[in-house]
């Protein structure tokens, strides 16, 4: 009985060992410290792992970062960011007043950078809020990898003053957001190449 015991707790703590060795509890992000806080999938299936600040969550945050990876993914990147493009139209014609993006190309065949803010303004009786994102994708030889970092402003927690230098301050953070893209706390935690 011990045995069984104590193998269904290794099963239960390791079942995901692919996946969980080598994703560190905590990242450094824009000079905050981020815990992981988030981890779904595996080099098979794809994945995602997200880091926000230790005392938040995942319905309210600041900051996240986020891994992902798409295995086996041969779509290109310029889909990727059409896409994208197309999604943030949508939010602007259901009513956010907000949404707004642009797509920034450093390599056409191997990544892409895409900027862009969201709200629910205008859309949802919820609690107000606004959302820049930038996400780097990267082409891999056994898929696309991206990496996002995203920031967040509550209109409840935040004067009109805050909310505006939140979005003005987009074009002055975005290339230390690329910069920190460019070399990502993590990576995913197996061999994607």
């Amino acid at each position: 009985m011990k045995q069984i015991v104590l193998g269904l707790i290794f099963a239960f703590s390791f079942g995901n060992v692919s996946w969980a060795v080598g994703m560190p509890e905590k990242i450094v992000v824009m000079g905050q410290d981020l815990k992981l806080k988030f981890r779904e999938g595996d080099a098979q299936k794809g994945f995602i792992a997200e880091y926000i600040p230790q005392t938040e969550t995942l319905d309210n945050w600041r900051l996240l970062f986020a891994v992902r990876f798409i295995p086996n993914a041969n779509g290109d990147l310029k889909s990727i960011g059409e896409g994208i493009m197309r999604n943030i139209a949508i939010k602007k014609n259901e009513g956010d007043q907000i949404a707004n993006g642009i797509t920034l190309w450093y390599d056409k065949d191997s990544a892409l950078a895409v900027d862009f803010i969201i709200s629910n303004l205008g859309v949802s009786s919820e609690e107000l809020l606004f959302e820049h994102n930038v996400f780097m994708y990267s082409k891999v030889p056994k898929g696309i990898v991206s990496y996002q970092i995203a920031r967040r402003v509550y209109q409840k927690d935040d004067s009109p003053a805050g909310i505006k230098k939140f979005i003005t301050d987009i074009p002055s953070l975005r290339n230390q957001i690329l910069k920190e893209l460019s070399s990502p706390p993590t990576k995913p935690p197996f061999n994607i190449e």
